[in-house]
């Protein structure tokens, strides 16, 4: 059974628009997110979740980096912590989802809608940082083998372009 995010609680967050992805922030950072909907595919559902608020990260999507958690409406704050992103996640967060009602980044990736493209790049995360193995979500669909393609894509990310040192995705070009 999932876990709720109780009261004060803080749950760890990533944008997926920014080319250069960091999961530490201050612990005061706080952006009210709220849910548009479900995205229920490979016999799975999660709540698509984006930025409200007003500002430079308005409808930037939202993505859960624990399975284990609910998924919440209202303020989030990141993590008071430092924390590395794994370059594999930077990758499926630049070529994914990454706004409200947009489709993924690179369409080698997308399915044709934005419910389906955010389910693809969510699921994509939750494999790569092994909360689930990728058969999880094979039901045989093409949404499972868009999925299987991003994974298999983000584990063979270059690393010419990914310093260890700084935790840093050089990303040489975004369109």
């Amino acid at each position: 059974e999932l876990e709720a995010l109780g009261a004060g609680e803080t749950m760890m967050f990533q944008m997926a628009s920014a080319p250069v992805l960091r999961a530490a922030a201050k612990s005061s950072d706080s952006m009210k997110v709220s849910c548009s909907g479900y995205a229920k595919y490979c016999g799975h559902s999660m709540g698509i979740k984006y930025i409200s608020e007003s500002g430079k990260y308005h409808n930037h999507l939202v993505y859960c980096l624990n399975l284990n958690k609910n998924t919440t409406s209202g303020n989030v704050s990141s993590s008071a912590g430092k924390s590395s992103i794994k370059p594999e996640i930077t990758f499926c967060m630049v070529n994914g989802a990454r706004t409200l009602n947009g489709k993924c980044h690179n369409s080698k990736y997308s399915a044709g809608s934005a419910a389906t493209d955010y389910f693809i790049t969510g699921a994509s995360i939750h494999v790569l940082n092994g909360e689930v193995k990728l058969s999880y979500y094979n039901n045989g669909s093409s949404v499972y083998q868009k999925i299987t393609a991003l994974v298999a894509d983000a584990k063979k990310y270059d690393e010419d372009k990914y310093d260890e040192a700084s935790k840093t995705f050089i990303t040489p070009h975004i369109k």
